[in-house]
């Protein structure tokens, strides 16, 4: 029997790895400063036991907890991770506002050329799918970190610049691991606050490229919120998962990819979240390009209330996928894009995400995670029906997961 649940001895080795590596479980009051006690310079607590963290750090903040063994101790110089009266980031205001232009995509697929992966489509037949029409997976989950998001978090750090204290975001896991990738590659720290609720393998993941992780209690914004105390009191370049020019821009660079790859496609199903993924492949597409077709679970209905109410708003979120789906409010880039473009939002169940998980596992052997495989629950629950004669899409944008179908 398929369970949603992730394997015992995966999440076990990933445990060990969190063990060893830079993750530490913190809660939120550790990152304001002033909680030092004593006198002297901030103390910095080592540690290989990350549950002990919340109860014994003393340090000024979390984020002065170093990996285990490094050697580093605090420096009172330049990049040290503090404020600055000099340093002031390079703004990435895209050329046509806050919505990025269609010479911004373009432009993020020349800078990231030969930097993230084309990745390949599979041909299906709609009848092995249940559904009528010719259909095209997008296989973007062997994107690099396993997930789309490197296009965007590599386009943000390449469009500005970066103090040497390095760069801090927020994730439910998939954002993160492609943040740690992008400043490894640039050579520069990264430093990511990763929600309890995330599967101990994404953490694990983002350590693994080197990223300093810290497990927050709750849900991605309870990540967003430490993630922010965190960088207003130091020297860092903060990249936002999904409401951001430069990284909306990024994720544009897959529609423009599809467009060149598909070129006769009348539909795209994009998985949504906070609506990064969707505005950028909305603005690749239009000019003559296929419709686009945003699904979101239900257990995660941020953008659909978002459109209903005219403007963000913030909605209880959980379910299967809320690790990369559970944004608790919309991006405002998103929510513009899909409103000006008048494109709604469809719903599927967890249940569907999880047969769609099977699905693609027993027809195409993809292990797809439960957010990478919401836009197939789409196809096959008839929230999208295609016609005889369509070309459909579907873009499988993750597989960070544990569990094999």
């Amino acid at each position: 029997m398929y369970s949603a649940q992730p394997h015992v001895a995966a999440e076990a080795r990933a445990q060990k790895v969190l063990t060893r590596t830079s993750v530490v479980r913190v809660r939120a009051r550790h990152l304001l400063p002033g909680r030092v006690r004593g006198s002297g310079r901030n103390r910095c607590l080592r540690t290989t036991n990350p549950s002990s963290v919340a109860s014994k750090c003393t340090c000024s903040s979390v984020a002065e907890v170093r990996r285990l063994g490094s050697g580093q101790r605090q420096s009172s110089g330049p990049g040290d991770g503090r404020p600055s009266d000099s340093w002031q980031p390079v703004s990435v205001a895209s050329s046509s506002g806050e919505v990025p232009s269609t010479g911004d995509l373009q432009a993020a697929a020349d800078r990231l050329a030969g930097q993230v992966r084309r990745t390949p489509v599979l041909e299906v037949r709609g009848s092995e799918f249940g559904v009528a029409g010719r259909i095209i997976l997008k296989l973007e989950h062997t994107q690099h970190t396993g997930s789309f998001k490197p296009r965007g978090a590599l386009n943000a750090l390449l469009t500005r610049e970066i103090p040497p204290a390095g760069v801090v975001a927020a994730s439910g896991g998939n954002h993160g691991a492609a943040v740690a990738w992008a400043a490894a590659r640039l050579g520069v720290p990264a430093t990511i606050f990763v929600p309890a609720t995330s599967p101990p393998t994404k953490a694990a993941r983002i350590a693994s490229y080197g990223g300093q992780v810290h497990v927050i209690d709750g849900y991605y914004d309870e990540a967003v919120v430490a993630a922010g105390t965190y960088a207003a009191h130091r020297d860092v370049t903060s990249v936002h998962a999904y409401d951001e020019p430069a990284v909306v821009a990024g994720q544009g660079t897959l529609g423009l990819e599809l467009r060149e790859q598909v070129p006769d496609a009348s539909a795209v199903l994009v998985t949504v979240g906070g609506g990064g993924l969707v505005a950028g492949v909305t603005l690749a597409c239009r000019d003559g390009g296929p419709s686009v077709v945003p699904i979101e679970p239900t257990s995660c209905p941020t953008l659909a209330a978002a459109l209903r109410a005219g403007g963000p708003v913030e909605v209880e979120v959980g379910g299967i996928a809320a690790d990369s789906t559970g944004a608790r409010r919309a991006g405002r880039i998103g929510l513009q894009v899909l409103r000006e473009a008048g494109i709604g939002v469809r719903s599927v169940t967890d249940d569907a995400i999880v047969k769609a998980q099977r699905v693609l596992w027993e027809r195409c052997r993809i292990a797809a995670e439960p957010g990478g495989a919401v836009a197939c629950a789409g196809l096959l629950t008839g929230a999208f029906r295609p016609h005889p004669g369509d070309t459909v899409v579907v873009v499988v944008c993750g597989a960070n997961t544990a569990n094999l179908p």
